[in-house]
């Protein structure tokens, strides 16, 4: 079973703590992010100093979120083109993002083996 953390405020101090990072990491935590969302509140200085960075770095798991597309006028699929664009990662960070993601999510095996397969056939984040 996966826990989730979201990068929210305070939360987002946990990658500034490199033994939380361990424990995080040793005890399967997954941080969920919203990053245009945590730059428009402060919780991240920017996409490229993103605390995502940080939990990808010791190990953690990360899902994305878009946390609120009306307010942030963001699509999750407009997150992940904006991370690789402007945030630093590379396709193949992102690709394990939405793995991780999709392993987690709240749907039955079909659904999950489907979109591991998107995933695995995907060159560049598309939209969803």
């Amino acid at each position: 079973a996966a826990f989730f953390a979201g990068v929210r405020g305070a939360r987002s101090r946990a990658a500034d703590d490199a033994a939380i990072l361990a424990w995080s990491a040793d005890h399967g935590i997954s941080f969920e992010v919203s990053p245009s969302s945590n730059v428009l509140t402060g919780a991240a200085p920017s996409l490229r100093e993103h605390p995502l960075h940080a939990f990808l770095a010791a190990g953690c798991a990360v899902a994305l979120g878009d946390d609120d597309p009306v307010t942030t006028g963001r699509t999750l699929a407009d997150e992940e083109r904006m991370l690789v664009a402007e945030g630093g990662l590379s396709a193949e960070d992102l690709r394990s993002i939405q793995r991780h993601a999709t392993s987690v999510v709240f749907a039955n095996e079909a659904m999950r083996a489907t979109l591991l397969a998107r995933i695995a056939t995907e060159d560049e984040p598309t939209e969803r």
